[in-house]
Formats: C-alpha cells, sequence, structure tokens
C-alpha cells in the first residue's frame, strides 16, 4: 500500500491529477487501518511516503490536514520514543533501525515544518555518523552481518534523509565530517563504489556475526549492486559526478 501511495504522488506532483481521488482514498484507508506497533521499526520506513501525501492532499483537501497531520505526529512521536527508550549502546539504537527513523522523522518535520522534528533530525544524524559510520567508509552494520545489502538499508534512508533537512533548509549533511572519528556519509558512499562497479565482490553473510544469516537465501552469493542503484539515484542530488555510474548500471 505504501508504495502504491508514492507512485500516485508522484503522478499527482507531475500534474496528473486524475490520480488525486484515488490517492485520497488509499491515504485515509492507510490512516484509518493503521495501528501502532504492528510493524517491526524498520518497516516505518515506508510511511514516510503516506507523510509525503500531506503536501499534495491537503492543497485540494483541506479537511484532510487535521486529519493527516494528527496522524503523522503519532508515528514520529512514536518512532521517537521507541528510539528513546533503548539504551544508547543497544544494537538497535546504533544499526540501520536508527537510519530509518531518521528517514521518517525528517519527513514528518519537512512536511509539517516541524522545528521540533528537523532539531531531533539534525542532532541525531550527527549521533549516528559518529556511531555507525566507519572513518574507512565501512557501515557498523556491515561489520555486523557481512552484507552489502545492509550498507543499502543503511546509506540509503541516511540519504534521504539528508534531502529532507537540505529541503529544510538545514545544514548539508552529506558532506558532514564527523571531528573524532572523521566519519562521513560521502566517504561511505564512495567505499561501496568499487563493488558497484565490480572492482570488488561481497559474498554475504559469510563472515556475520548472527547464525540466523546462514538460513537466508542469500547465504553465500555474491551481492547484487542493482539494490544500491536508488542509493546512487538519491546521491546525485548532492554528488553530479556520480551520474555516470548511475547510467553505467542502469
Amino acid at each position: 500500500m505504501e508504495i502504491q501511495i508514492k507512485n500516485k504522488i508522484e503522478r499527482v506532483n507531475n500534474g496528473n491529477f486524475q490520480f488525486l481521488e484515488s490517492l485520497k482514498r488509499d491515504v485515509l484507508r492507510y490512516v484509518d487501518k493503521f495501528e501502532i506497533g504492528d510493524k517491526k521499526i524498520y518497516d516505518y520506513t515506508h510511511i514516510s511516503y503516506v507523510f509525503e501525501s500531506y503536501t499534495a492532499l491537503t492543497r485540494f483537501y483541506p479537511v484532510m490536514t487535521k486529519q493527516l497531520e494528527e496522524f503523522i505526529v503519532k508515528i514520529s512521536d512514536y518512532v521517537i520514543s521507541d528510539f528513546e527508550n533503548l539504551d544508547k549502546d543497544n544494537v538497535d539504537a546504533i544499526n540501520n533501525f536508527q537510519s530509518h527513523r531518521l528517514k521518517v522523522v525528517s519527513t514528518a518535520g519537512l512536511v509539517l515544518k516541524s522545528k521540533k522534528y528537523l532539531d531531533w533530525s539534525e542532532k541525531e544524524i550527527v549521533n549516528f555518523i559518529r556511531k555507525n559510520l566507519k572513518s574507512d567508509g565501512r557501515c557498523y552494520d556491515f561489520e555486523l552481518r557481512d552484507s552489502l545489502t545492509y550498507v543499502t538499508y543503511t546509506l540509503g534512508p541516511l540519504v534521504e534523509t539528508c534531502l529532507n533537512l537540505w529541503k529544510s533548509r538545514r545544514n548539508v549533511y552529506y558532506f558532514y565530517v564527523e571531528p573524532e572519528t572523521k566519519a562521513s556519509i560521502i566517504k561511505s558512499v564512495r567505499w561501496l563504489i568499487p563493488y558497484i562497479k565490480g572492482e570488488k565482490k561481497n559474498i554475504m553473510f559469510i563472515n556475520s556475526i548472527y547464525a540466523s544469516d546462514k538460513n537466508k537465501k542469500e547465504y553465500g552469493l555474491v551481492w547484487n549492486k542493482s539494490n544500491a542503484l536508488n542509493l546512487i539515484n538519491l546521491c546525485i542530488n548532492f554528488d553530479r559526478t556520480l551520474i555516470g555510474l548511475y547510467n553505467e548500471n542502469d
């Protein structure tokens, strides 16, 4: 349902207003049926597409503004509390789960123009860069799982957070370098490029610390670079030199 909503938002934003009524129906159905706690925290990343409908729908259906705003606030506050209730050394406070939280809350900040959510996103993206990204470009999740799929799980929502903050006239965190660790998002993206080009290979999950990863169907397979194309497309917003890489592998 979230992807369907995302596709309709794109059509409406491109002037195809025949999708407006069905977008309204889909969003209202989603909001009415949604139950907090039904999803894993990483699944909340797709709810940001419902958040994005706020701008399109409230322009044409002002009566929906309050209902959608209440939904966005309820979800965002839940996602923040999920993090705040964790011990800060808990794996789920450091791994890609936090990247997804940042995407959700920063999207809320963008569409609602909320200082509260934008301030939280700015504070926590800096903490996340320090705790998850390494000075050589590797991600904490890669160290745990030995799979580049988890690198894209981390970096994709993180770059979307950068975009949300940039669109909100906040700092451009794509280029931010953490003073102590010297880690940065752009460095982690560039660390991935040799794998996309085929100069390096990742045999997935071989050195994962989780025994359950041995049961994954991808275990022992070579990582597929197609998983990184959406990430690279997002990064092009900040780094136009990546256009060639994207076109060569699309």
